[in-house]
C-alpha cells in the first residue's frame, strides 16, 4: 500500500498519546448499567444512540493486468476522499466522494470520478457488510517498465471504468463476548479483550472496461506490449472462515485484528477489441483483513482502521490482479435519542 508511514506512526503516536490525558467526568465503564446478560461482561450496548461519523479515507481500487511476463499496473488518481455516514441500532450507511485534485495533479495522472458507499447491518452474532465502488480515469503508472519513459505526465485511460460490488454475510461463534460493532462501526463499546471465529459467505461482482483497449496509443506505439482485452467481468460466490479479535489496552482505548479468507466459484467473462467474449469458470481464493486502532470518550470517538481486500482472475494467457485497499481516519458524535434515554439515562453521564 503506497500510504506514507510516517503519517501512520504519527496517527498511531497521538492515539496512544490519549491514554495519558486528563479523563475528567469519564466514568469506568464498569459503572455504566448495561443489559442483564453475558455481554454485558465484555461490551456495552449504545445501539439506541445515533452515531454520527465523519471520515477522511485513502481509498484505492487498483487493476494489473499482466501477459507474458509483462505487467501494466493501472491506478485511479486522488485517493483520498471525505465521508460522512452514521450508524443507529443495527444499521449503518456511509457515502464518500473524492477530493479535489490540483490541475497539475489532474495534468500528470489524469482526472477520476469515484464514488464508494458502504452499508451494514450487524446484530450480536449475524452480521451483512455491503459496499459499492464506482471510478472513472485510470493511469498507468509503471510505463518505465517497458519503454524510457520521461515525460512529465503518465500514461492515461480517461475512458477506463472500474465497477466494484460487494457483499459478505457472516456468523460470530462469540458474539456474547466479542462486539464486531465496537471493533469496526463504533456504537457499542469491548470493555475486555475477546475474540471470535466468523464463517459467512462472500459474492463480490467485478468490472473493468474501456471502449479503447487498456495499451493508451502513446505506449503502444512504444513497445511491444499487445493486450488485446477490451472488458472483463467476474462474479465470484463463496463461504469463508476466520477469526477477529479485539484487545482492550487500556479503558477506552482499543486495537482489533480481522482475517477471514474464503474459498469460491467465480465466473468470467471477457471482451477482446474486437467484441469476440470468451466464458470460463474456476475455484479462487478470497483474501481479505482488517486493522483497527482507537480511543472513545463519553460522547466521542476516534479511529484509525485499514482494509485490504485481493482478489487475483487468470484467464489463457492473461493474469487479472485487482486490490481494495483503504485507510481511514474517523471521528465520530454520538447522540443520546428518546429510546437510548428511556432504556438507560445513565450511559457517559
Amino acid at each position: 500500500m503506497h500510504i506514507n508511514k510516517t503519517i501512520i506512526l504519527i496517527v498511531i503516536f497521538i492515539l496512544t498519546g490519549l491514554r495519558v490525558l486528563p479523563q475528567s467526568g469519564n466514568e469506568s465503564f464498569d459503572t455504566i448499567p448495561t443489559e442483564t446478560n453475558s455481554s454485558s461482561k465484555y461490551y456495552i450496548n449504545l445501539d439506541n444512540q445515533f452515531l454520527l461519523r465523519i471520515y477522511s479515507i485513502y481509498k484505492s481500487n487498483n487493476v494489473d493486468i499482466s501477459k507474458d511476463g509483462s505487467t501494466l499496473k493501472f491506478r485511479p488518481n486522488g485517493p483520498f476522499s471525505i465521508g460522512l455516514g452514521f450508524n443507529y441500532k443495527f444499521i449503518g450507511l456511509g457515502i464518500s466522494y473524492g477530493a479535489p485534485v490540483t490541475k497539475q495533479s489532474k495534468d500528470k495522472y489524469g482526472n477520476t470520478q469515484r464514488l464508494d458507499l458502504q452499508f451494514s447491518v450487524i446484530s450480536k452474532s449475524f452480521g451483512v457488510d455491503a459496499h459499492l465502488q464506482a471510478y472513472k480515469g485510470y493511469y498507468i503508472s509503471n510505463p518505465g517498465d517497458f519503454i524510457n519513459w520521461n515525460e512529465k505526465y503518465y500514461p492515461q485511460l480517461p475512458d477506463m471504468r472500474v465497477l466494484t460490488l460487494g457483499l459478505n454475510a457472516f456468523y460470530l461463534f462469540n458474539g456474547n463476548k466479542f462486539s464486531y460493532r465496537a471493533a469496526f462501526k463504533g456504537n457499542q463499546i469491548q470493555k475486555k479483550s475477546a475474540g471470535s471465529i466468523a464463517a459467512g459467505l462472500f459474492g463480490t461482482f467485478d468490472e473493468v472496461r474501456t471502449d479503447n483497449g487498456f495499451v493508451p496509443k502513446g505506449l503502444v506505439d512504444s513497445t511491444d506490449v499487445t493486450l488485446d482485452l477490451k472488458s472483463f467481468q467476474a462474479f465470484t460466490i463463496g463461504v469463508s472462515v476466520g477469526y477477529m479479535y479485539t484487545f482492550v489496552i487500556k479503558q477506552g482505548f482499543f486495537i482489533s485484528l480481522a482475517g477471514v479468507p474464503g474459498i469460491g466459484y467465480r465466473h468470467y467473462q471477457i471482451k477482446d477489441i474486437d467484441n469476440k467474449e470468451d466464458f470460463d469458470n474456476q475455484l479462487t481464493i478470497h483474501l481479505a483483513g482488517k486493522i483497527a486502532i482507537g480511543y472513545n470518550w463519553k460522547k466521542y470517538m476516534i479511529s484509525l482502521n485499514t482494509n485490504l481486500n485481493l482478489r487475483n482472475y487468470k484467464y489463457k494467457s492473461y493474469e487479472l490482479s485487482m486490490s481494495t485497499e483503504h485507510l481511514k481516519l474517523t471521528f465520530a458524535i454520538r447522540f443520546q435519542t428518546k429510546a437510548s434515554k428511556k432504556r438507560n439515562q445513565y450511559y457517559f453521564d
